[in-house]
């Protein structure tokens, strides 16, 4: 790299890691009002309780997840338009899965605590 370029690193990173995370977020809140996850629980019998809940909390966590690999992927191809990398499409699909798969692990304890205090 040469003098001064890290500068623009940080900028295009921010933005793209920024930017891929709103619309990720974005695409979260479309899916969220579409109500998707209540179709496909609704889906389910009622009397299958267990498997009606099971299917609107993996939704949940892949709708989180796919938001998080929005944003990763995103901010992954801004930092291949700064820096020098071999191989673009892989760096492009780690970062997708490494901060899609963080976002929605860390939701987890956060659905769990809002079924128990509802």
């Amino acid at each position: 790299m040469r003098a001064g370029g890290y500068g623009r690193t940080i900028l295009m990173s921010a933005a793209g890691f920024g930017g891929g995370l709103a619309l990720g977020g974005l695409a979260l809140v479309v899916v969220l009002r579409l109500g998707i996850i209540r179709l496909a629980a609704q889906a389910v019998p009622d009397s299958q309780f267990f498997w009606r809940l099971l299917v609107g909390l993996v939704l949940g966590l892949l709708a989180v997840g796919g938001a998080g690999a929005a944003g990763g992927g995103l901010g992954g191809w801004a930092l291949t338009r700064v820096e020098r990398i071999e191989s673009p499409a892989r760096f492009i699909r780690r970062s997708a899965l490494s901060l899609g798969l963080a976002l929605g692990i860390l939701a987890l304890p956060l659905i769990f605590v809002t079924a128990v205090c509802i």
